[in-house]
């Protein structure tokens, strides 16, 4: 028999990016989060008066092992945390009544934690996400100062509630794919029942859930969080009646879970054909393998057994996968069935499979009774091409103010599309990587003859730094700006039209951080480490691609579109200039 292969290959397009940094003052102010961590900004709503402000919630924990192989157990979360500022003004009036005093006040409260992991068993090996409930039942503390002594003069405060607790350990089973642990989606936390957090049931609308009482519940202060961002109203107040959701929800961690060489798996094909008629048969998109993203997957080669009855032309015309069947003169009785396998690119044959022909007949006898006869609907469907393509125009990022600390700059990418009309079941994925930036007079190096970047950190040099003569030479310089210190929260749509039977599905790559301010916390706490640029997990360096956007195996056809929101530390100590680096991005 003859093998048929299917092959894949690599786009890569380059976006350019701009940022202006001139010398004069302005102050900013950010939140210090701990490595390993992730802060995100949560609108909160307020159970005293229906309106939503933000909170500041960090999750953060340990995946192990990680990596981990698939088939080989469970992945653990442990030292979970989860960490807060819950506001304590609205429990003034417990000391307005005399309930509470000044200074320290123990203050009952119960807090609802969702966190969620991707890619796992959700029940009976169906892959999915996973979402764990815990609740933690806390005495936390406020303190009451009264400047004039006298209650309900409106010069009481009281300090936040501070939450700080370990959480238990989330274990789940990973099925394929990287495991995102993250906060939940929003509607994740239960149903909350009577006289717990109110005197009727709640049911939370986010993914924390916090309920303080004082006197015994006499007076509740309750916040319902889920990431996103108050719309304060009117400005300069604390808290609006609307909020705005978070676009998508950060990873505080993630583990990695390797494939192991598996053979592809291949589901059965059936087709009918009428007597003498000639019929496509199409088994291109039957196989699939989980070491795709690994380079163990496709191409494929089919191999086909005997035929019984009609032919099968095995000679790839058609396509790689794609065979002629011409059927016989007359009816043989039964189905025909004929064998296949597939074999991937490390060597591994699937188990056969069957193709099942149904032979038709062109004529029937109804003298005696009635008969029927069955045409053949053939909608030829031809595959074409994968393309990316890009917006024109550079990325401009914010303006930066110099003044003498360290600031995040903002920025978007600018979209790109991939139109899969492959055809095939095979996935694709956008990986991209952020080269050093440079103003005039940062030192460059040439990768590639006539291409010449910016250049000060081990990252931005990725493969060259074997090169001991390049290696000598790289510094952190006041004109060049790690491409490390880049981080983005990336996003994905479908774009094309939805219509009955579409499975196209987009999944955006995992973000840095919450926000610019988060990502900014996150290089602080990591510092200016001895190799400049590598002290957080940024997108910069030649070998350091991060996932933009995927679409699975399967689901990957049809027209899409990625982005990324952008977010640039610029160091306290950078000149004056217009910085200049390039965003890579590659379609595989």
């Amino acid at each position: 028999m003859s093998p048929f292969t299917r092959r894949r290959g690599a786009i890569v397009a380059t976006l350019g990016l701009s940022l202006s940094m001139l010398g004069v003052g302005v102050t900013s102010s950010v939140v210090h989060a701990a490595p390993g961590t992730l802060t995100t900004t949560n609108a909160c709503k307020s159970s005293a008066t229906g309106t939503f402000s933000d909170l500041q919630w960090t999750l953060g924990g340990t995946a192990a092992p990680n990596p981990i192989t698939l088939g080989t157990g469970d992945i653990t979360l442990s030292g979970g945390t989860v960490s807060s500022a819950i506001p304590a003004t609205i429990l003034l009036a417990g000391y307005n009544l005399g309930l509470l005093t000044t200074g320290l006040n123990n203050i009952p409260t119960t807090v609802w934690v969702a966190r969620s992991a991707t890619n796992v068993d959700i029940g009976g090996g169906v892959a999915g996400t996973k979402t764990q409930v815990d609740v933690l039942s806390l005495t936390l503390v406020t303190t009451i100062t009264d400047p004039d002594g006298i209650p309900a003069t409106l010069d009481e405060t009281a300090t936040p509630l501070a939450v700080n607790e370990v959480l238990p350990n989330f274990i789940v089973t990973p099925l394929g794919g990287n495991v995102a642990f993250s906060q939940a989606a929003p509607g994740s936390l239960p149903t909350i029942a009577a006289g717990v957090a109110a005197p009727t049931a709640v049911t939370p609308l986010g993914s924390i859930y916090t309920s303080s009482s004082v006197a015994g519940g006499l007076i509740k202060a309750n916040f319902d969080c889920q990431p996103g961002t108050a719309n304060l109203d009117p400005p300069p107040a604390t808290s609006g009646p609307t909020f705005t959701p978070a676009a998508s929800i950060g990873a505080f961690e993630n583990g990695v879970v390797v494939a192991p060489a598996t053979a592809p798996v291949c589901s059965n094909e059936t087709a009918s054909v009428g007597v003498t008629q000639a019929a496509p048969i199409d088994i291109s998109n039957n196989c699939s393998d989980v070491n795709e993203a690994q380079g163990g997957g496709s191409p494929f080669t089919y191999t086909t057994g005997a035929v019984s009855a009609g032919t099968l032309d095995d000679t790839g015309t058609l396509g790689d996968g794609i065979f002629t069947y011409t059927a016989p003169a007359t009816d043989p009785g039964a189905p025909i069935v004929v064998t296949f396998t597939a074999t991937d690119a490390s060597g591994l044959t699937s188990a056969a499979g069957s193709i099942t022909i149904t032979i038709l007949a062109n004529s029937c006898d109804a003298s005696t009774a009635s008969c029927s006869l069955t045409e053949i609907v053939v909608q030829p469907v031809i595959g074409a091409t994968m393309t990316l393509a890009k917006a024109p125009g550079l990325v401009v990022m914010s303006p930066v103010f110099l003044n003498g600390a360290e600031q995040v700059s903002t920025g978007t990418m600018q979209g790109i599309t991939i139109t899969n009309a492959r055809g095939n079941a095979a996935s694709w994925s956008v990986t991209a990587y952020m080269t050093d930036l440079g103003a005039a007079g940062s030192p460059t190096f040439s990768p590639l003859p006539g291409v010449t970047v910016p250049l000060c950190s081990n990252a931005g040099a990725g493969p060259f730094i074997a090169n001991p003569a390049l290696a000598a030479t790289i510094a952190s310089n006041r004109l060049c700006i790690p491409g490390d210190n880049m981080g983005w929260v990336p996003t994905s749509a479908v774009t094309h039209n939805d219509i009955p039977g579409d499975v196209a599905a987009v999944v955006s790559g995992p973000a840095s951080a919450a926000d610019a301010a988060a990502w900014l916390a996150l290089l602080v706490t990591a510092g200016n480490l001895a190799d400049p640029g590598v002290g957080v997990d940024g997108i910069g360096g030649l070998l350091g691609s991060k996932t933009l956007c995927s679409a699975p195996v399967n689901q990957a056809g049809g027209t899409f579109t990625c982005s990324a929101s952008l977010f640039l530390g610029v160091p306290a100590s950078a000149g004056a200039g217009t910085y200049t680096g390039g965003l890579v991005l590659t379609l595989v």
